[in-house]
């Protein structure tokens, strides 16, 4: 909080009186950061022209959040305190995961109505998709790319597209 105040130029009472506690603000800039990364999946999506080909581009648009340093500094301090904004605030959070899904559940849904990927539930498959992709980008953005980005595509992708039934 102080650093941000210094670097704001506002005094601790300025602070609190837009934020009751500081996880207000770690909620405002995940909100921030979250939203700059759905629109940032989603014009990667929109590249891709089969629906398997933007399942793939969501994939790599989320290990980008460990691999490109600008963006695994902000990824390993929202999942250090995921948990308990999840806990403090679990709709805003849940509004947050569903526009970083959104991309993908729609080129599942179109994979499977071209008959071109397997989805009965296109949504519940995103969500899946998401949090295992997540969960792997978290831990090596907190641990800055230990594993190499090709090592990890080739233990996530080969398992994803055999359960969306890539064609």
């Amino acid at each position: 909080v102080e650093s941000v105040l210094k670097a704001a130029g506002l005094s601790t009472r300025s602070f609190y009186r837009h934020f009751s506690k500081k996880t207000d603000l770690l909620l405002a800039l995940l909100e921030m950061q979250m939203a700059d990364a759905a629109v940032r999946v989603r014009r990667l999506t929109e590249t891709a022209t089969r629906p398997a080909e933007k399942v793939d581009a969501y994939v790599a648009g989320i290990l980008d959040m460990a691999y490109i340093e600008s963006l695994a500094n902000r990824a390993s301090l929202y999942s250090a305190h995921w948990r308990e904004l999840l806990s403090d605030y679990p709709e805003t959070i849940q509004q947050c995961t569903e526009q970083m899904i959104a991309p993908l559940a729609e080129a599942l849904a179109e994979g499977a109505e071209r008959g071109e990927l397997s989805s009965d539930d296109p949504h519940a498959d995103a969500r899946t998709i998401f949090f295992l992709v997540a969960s792997v980008t978290a831990d090596y953005a907190t641990m800055r790319g230990a594993t190499a980005r090709a090592q990890v595509e080739q233990i996530l992708l080969p398992f994803i597209r055999r359960t969306i039934g890539r064609r």
